[in-house]
């Protein structure tokens, strides 16, 4: 799955990171912050890791610095020696020139400046090896430290190694979750707004739909009634965006009086009817507040006959005998 490896992801890196900045403890983020049991289970996972090598190499450091210590206590002993030797020599040395002044004197023997000279000459020499000895010391405690250096970078560079590749394959599950989604998220059809599905052009279940096909008509839910009329090409010079109206539903008979409306928009070019062949000019015309409140507890939906009369001005008596008309009469549908 999926989801699955990228939860191991997501937690190896995690882990890495913390072994890489040398945290104490593995910072995971938010988003494996759940309740899942395989989640919680790959977080115990890589936490036990986590702690396992941290005290592997912790006790790796500790013996190297276990060592240094011992190292360090056997200098100062060979220092101390050292010292002791060289501060010694030096004595038989003061000695060894005393003896010889009083032996030209001939207040001395020549055997005890012989011994004396042994005894400065095994000094200096023990001295000397001394001497080696606190050099080889002093070389070992800075390979130990070499070694915990090295033991170290080891670490880091094996824990930079493993994050790259992590990551690597993570932008790489990443880019293949998301075409995967792309198809998911083209299996669902959201309608831009809410409202009630009208005419569904696709049944079968997995079908599959032509780019630019339509699937289904919207009946959009909102607090405004609109309703979509046919105006006469020959009456479209005296309609105009703002005009009141007035709408007629047949399917309430004279249960409902006259509803007031508002023109809202008027279609840019004339429209043809593809079942009847008339030209005519879509107006949108709005149920005013007034409106509503005349419907009552009546119920408009989708599809209902509505007569709109646009109100296009008003004429005197003898104008009404000429012209009877004073309305632009339209048989019209509420928008879908």
């Amino acid at each position: 799955m999926i989801t699955a490896q990228f939860v191991a992801l997501k937690a190896r890196e995690a882990r890495l990171i913390a072994q890489r900045d040398r945290l104490g403890e593995v910072n995971f983020p938010e988003s494996l912050n759940s309740n899942d049991l395989n989640v919680r289970q790959e977080l115990a996972s890589q936490t036990s890791i986590f702690s396992s090598q941290k005290a592997s190499r912790e006790s790796t450091i500790e013996v190297f610095e276990q060592r240094i210590g011992q190292l360090q206590s056997k200098l100062n002993g060979l220092d101390a020696r050292k010292s002791a030797k060289e501060e010694l020599a030096q004595s038989f040395a003061e000695e060894l020139s005393d003896v010889g002044e009083l032996l030209s004197q001939g207040f001395s023997d020549k055997t005890r400046l012989r011994e004396l000279e042994r005894n400065v000459a095994s000094l200096k020499g023990d001295a000397a090896e001394l001497a080696a000895n606190v050099s080889s010391t002093e070389i070992e405690i800075g390979e130990t430290r070499l070694q915990i250096i090295l033991t170290e970078r080891e670490f880091q560079n094996d824990v930079a190694g493993q994050l790259g590749e992590t990551q690597t394959n993570l932008n790489d599950l990443t880019e293949r979750t998301n075409a995967v989604q792309d198809i998911v998220n083209r299996t669902v059809v959201r309608a831009p707004a809410a409202g009630i599905v009208s005419g569904m052009q696709f049944h079968t279940i997995r079908g599959v739909v032509q780019p630019g096909r339509p699937i289904a008509d919207i009946v959009p839910q909102s607090e405004e009634f609109i309703v979509d009329a046919q105006v006469s090409p020959n009456d479209i010079d005296r309609v105009a965006i703002g005009m009141d109206a007035t709408i007629r539903f047949s399917a309430f008979g004279s249960a409902v009086p006259t509803i007031f409306g508002e023109v809202i928009n008027l279609s840019a070019d004339r429209i043809v009817d593809e079942v009847t062949g008339m030209p005519y000019y879509l107006a949108r015309v709005v149920v005013t507040e007034e409106g509503k409140a005349n419907l009552g507890d009546l119920i408009l939906l989708p599809g209902m006959p509505a007569e709109v009369f646009i109100k296009t001005g008003s004429r005197t008596f003898l104008q009404y005998l000429f012209k009877p008309f004073s309305n632009a009469l339209a048989r019209s549908f509420i928008e879908d």
